[in-house]
């Protein structure tokens, strides 16, 4: 349990995953069996290695794209997201929207008269990169009725701050699932970090998790072993972010390839890190829809090869 400081995603998520099956303190919320880590913190020193390689958990990079592109947007939209995990589902209360884990709608939509918290936090470390007021606030206050709500946001706050000229992130999170949730939160978290990092044009620095209560339901169990147990399949990190010039262009072409239809020309013509970006997404989607797509004919980037073939693997 003593050990907190990691390369990538993938160290992390192995010493998650196998301190919680040995130390973790059985509970049963909501009726629910569940081995618990309490107070838990790691960091993540090169959050560029946001993904996991691990066979047994069989990743979804797809996915994590896709949930990427859907809180970047500002949506709270249910079709949008349970087009990637029909799990979302069960998790909206009017069946169209999600309420509470739409952490990019907390983020980036704009709060009348006030600027969005994403600006806000940018324009905070621009006047004073020493600032310690650059912080995203996710969580709503709880009250009786949120409390009995099925969707309760598991993330709390994400703060950036800028120390020895890089960009750090810490994350509080009043409650993680470790197996299901941790890995895709951890992806988006840093990806907002890079993002952040690029426009403050500063260097990227490490990725800090705090979590009250880290925990894995008891069917999750032996899938948490056999994760504790696996080998790292690969160790280069994603390429670096360059600018967010192309962003908009994954996000119109996810729309795209989401609803069936073809990137236009110019959709894929961007950076090549967001069109690289947008072909993994591309070439899921065009699966999805029942056309048949060759991996290396869509997907140029190597490393984008290895995790999408991965999760289908």
């Amino acid at each position: 349990m003593s050990r907190s400081h990691f390369l990538s995603l993938d160290e992390a998520f192995k010493w998650v995953a196998g301190s919680i099956v040995e130390c973790g303190a059985v509970i049963a919320p909501r009726g629910l069996p569940t081995r618990e880590l309490r107070a838990v913190h790691f960091s993540i020193e090169d959050p560029r290695r946001r993904y996991v390689s691990l066979a047994a958990r069989r990743w979804s990079f797809p996915y994590a794209l896709g949930e990427f592109c859907w809180h970047a947007r500002g949506s709270n939209r249910l079709d949008e997201i349970s087009f990637y995990a029909s799990r979302w589902q069960r998790m909206s209360e009017d069946s169209e929207t999600i309420r509470a884990s739409c952490y990019g709608a907390k983020i980036f939509v704009e709060r009348p008269p006030h600027v969005s918290q994403w600006v806000a936090a940018r324009n905070t470390l621009i006047q004073d990169p020493a600032s310690r007021r650059a912080v995203l606030s996710i969580a709503a206050p709880l009250d009786e009725t949120v409390s009995q709500d099925v969707d309760v946001s598991c993330a709390t706050s994400l703060q950036f701050s800028v120390r020895s000229g890089k960009l750090e992130a810490i994350a509080n999170m009043r409650s993680n699932d470790a197996i299901l949730g941790l890995p895709y939160d951890i992806f988006l978290f840093t990806m907002l970090q890079e993002m952040i990092a690029v426009e403050l044009r500063v260097e990227l620095g490490p990725y800090h998790h705090f979590v009250g209560s880290l925990h894995i339901y008891d069917s999750d169990l032996d899938w948490a072993r056999q994760i504790a147990r696996a080998t790292q399949l690969v160790g280069e990190p994603m390429p670096p972010m360059r600018n967010l010039g192309g962003l908009q262009n994954l996000l119109e072409g996810e729309r795209r390839t989401r609803k069936g239809l073809p990137l236009e020309s110019d959709t894929g013509r961007s950076d090549e890190y967001w069109s690289d970006l947008l072909s993994v997404l591309n070439y899921r989607n065009t699966r999805h829809f029942g056309r048949s797509a060759l991996l290396e004919a869509v997907v140029a980037n190597p490393l984008y090869q290895q995790l999408t073939r991965l999760h289908q693997g």
